[in-house]
């Protein structure tokens, strides 16, 4: 039930020495450009997906920890009539160090039309967000966080919630330190 189309390109490279105590280095590099993904039984596509990014893992010795990387420099897509972008890197696979940013807007009505939503699930209003996150996975106290979510006439809900959000307005604007709402206002059942 799920149909994609876009331009796909995808390269790598396997160079050094192989054994029983030593990997290769791996390299390689993904594009995706003029992405659309379809779901079959919705009237709307997820459009213009751009996607560039690569990944590397050094020789190295077998069981060496503390390598290899990935990244995605560019990312984006519409979303009905709204759109993301973003940007993810992460380094050392065995204790990730994550650099994350993704900024955009979505009009929450139209998810239903090109994402199926679990039955009973109602969303509508517009959400704004620009978001940066930067630090260790595992030691999530020492990340790096900030941004800014706006807020405009947002409802949530879902078959299982008793008490569904609505009217949700206003802005929230946070980094390490603080957390602030401005003009924050919802009604909860």
């Amino acid at each position: 039930g799920l149909s994609s189309s876009g331009d796909v390109k995808f390269t790598m490279s396997i160079r050094g020495p192989s054994s029983e105590t030593v990997n290769p280095a791996t390299r390689g590099s993904f594009t995706i450009s003029r992405g659309n993904v379809q779901y079959a039984s919705l009237p709307k596509s997820i459009t213009n997906i751009t996607l560039t990014g690569s990944f590397d893992m050094p020789s190295a010795p077998i069981g060496r920890k503390g390598i290899g990387s990935f990244g995605i420099d560019q990312f984006s897509a519409t979303l009905g009539a709204s759109g993301v972008s973003g940007t993810l890197h992460v380094a050392n696979f065995d204790d990730p160090a994550v650099t994350a940013s993704v900024s955009g807007s979505v009009n929450l009505a139209e998810v239903k039309d090109y994402y199926p939503l679990e039955e009973g699930t109602k969303l509508d209003g517009l959400l704004k967000m620009a978001v940066s996150l930067d630090g260790k996975a595992k030691a999530p106290q020492t990340m790096k966080a900030g941004g800014t979510m706006a807020f405009r006439n947002v409802t949530i809900n879902t078959a299982g919630s008793a008490r569904p959000v609505r009217n949700l307005n206003g802005i929230i604007t946070f980094n390490n330190q603080i957390i602030e709402s401005k003009e924050l206002a919802l009604a909860i059942g």
